[in-house]
């Protein structure tokens, strides 16, 4: 499928809009979420739910409800901003159907480019991007603390000008709050790609993956390896022999690299043999030490274990003593929301990936490959809260509701 097909301006305006107030900085602030709701009201034509959709509202809805009653302070706010962000994949999925894949792909591919060009720009000279930064006003930054440190960064659209990250590592960003976000979402048009095109290394599938290096994510890097020897295992032209000798070279590279570059094996043995100390002196701002605390705090009492502790961040994490900066997706969503619905979620995902892969004629084994992948990044970022990443959730029931098939 030629993913340069033309769509209506609307409709990219519609997926932009789902993609920024999940993971742009700009639009992920109050004032962005509610005036892209407002949005809605225009860009959405048709306000429709299939029945498996509104079982699983009913589902979400009735556990916020309970974390509301059992949990003293509960911020109603985090209810409404939850049940809003299921409602706005939903609708998203349901009026763009399979269109979203195409259109996804274009507008990262568009933004990767623009990307590169103040990646490039840095590694060239660094003043002459400050200079480019600084010329953005006041309206275009973004202000957070983190232990006490308060952090100014130049949010426009096009580009994240992260002052960590982009300017001190030399990470890309994209226009997103952090170079492994960035990762997450190439990766996401890497396995629309390969489901369109049959291909990963076409001219867009090259960019993709020039710009998921770019990141210097460890954790994305290991889910884009198990997506390359997955692609490299459905080559129907390549014979047994020579499948088994690229995917041999490929784990020996990839050894290689895993324990001599800095940011791969050395940055995950560093995380583990310092769990303890993150814990005690960040309160678990590492992956594993949030892992750890998250599932620690979950099994303190068996409802919690059945039905979470809610999204409110002084709840979640144990207290209003606790600042903590949990940076671990997977058990972010188990702690929230419990063992049933993280069941649900990704029993939802895979059937997604599941009826994604029949309409689209892929090898049978992809839509585990693809749950694999998205629980590895998962577990390098909190993505699960974020309203873009409900759209897996509900591809499959757009498909059986809408017999789509693809045309012959």
């Amino acid at each position: 499928m030629d993913t340069a097909v033309k769509f209506k301006k609307i409709d990219y305006l519609l997926l932009f809009l789902l993609i920024g107030v999940s993971v742009i900085p700009i639009l992920k602030t109050t004032v962005g979420i509610y005036g892209t709701l407002v949005c809605l009201l225009f860009v959405i034509r048709r306000w429709y739910f299939t029945p498996l959709e509104i079982i699983f509202l009913i589902i979400a809805l009735g556990l916020e409800i309970y974390h509301n009653i059992a949990f003293n302070g509960y911020d109603v706010l985090i209810t409404r901003q939850v049940i809003i962000f299921f409602i706005f994949a939903i609708l998203t999925v349901n009026c763009l159907k399979m269109n979203l894949l195409p259109m996804y792909i274009n507008i990262l591919y568009y933004l990767t480019l623009i990307s590169f060009v103040f990646f490039g720009l840095y590694h060239v000279d660094k003043g002459v991007v400050k200079g480019i930064a600084n010329m953005f006003p006041s309206i275009f930054k973004t202000f957070s603390i983190s232990y006490e440190v308060k952090n100014n960064e130049i949010n426009p659209i096009f580009y994240n000008f992260d002052t960590n990250n982009f300017f001190k590592l030399g990470r890309n960003n994209g226009p997103f709050w952090e170079p492994t976000i960035f990762a997450i979402m190439l990766i996401i048009a890497q396995i629309f790609n390969l489901l369109l095109t049959k291909k990963l290394f076409n001219k867009k599938g090259i960019v993709f993956s020039l710009g998921i290096l770019t990141t210097i994510s460890t954790t994305c890097f290991l889910a884009y390896f198990i997506i390359i020897i997955g692609y490299f295992l459905s080559l129907k032209n390549v014979s047994v022999l020579t499948k088994t000798l690229l995917v041999s070279s490929m784990v020996m590279i990839s050894l290689v690299l895993f324990s001599s570059l800095p940011f791969l094996g050395a940055k995950i043995q560093d995380e583990i043999s310092n769990m303890d100390k993150s814990i005690n002196q960040t309160e678990g701002d590492s992956r594993v030490a949030s892992a750890f605390l998250d599932v620690s705090e979950l099994i303190e009492r068996t409802e919690y274990v059945l039905w979470g502790k809610g999204s409110t961040r002084s709840i979640r994490t144990g207290g209003d003593d606790k600042a903590a900066l949990r940076n671990c997706g997977d058990t972010a969503l188990l702690v929230e929301w419990g063992i049933f619905f993280f069941v649900l979620y990704f029993g939802l995902m895979y059937y997604s990936f599941r009826s994604l892969v029949r309409l689209y004629g892929a090898p049978k084994y992809y839509p585990a490959m693809f749950l694999i992948v998205f629980l590895i990044c998962g577990f390098s970022e909190v993505i699960f809260d974020q309203a873009f990443f409900h759209i897996f959730l509900f591809f499959g029931s757009v498909i059986s509701t809408n017999k789509l098939k693809l045309e012959s």
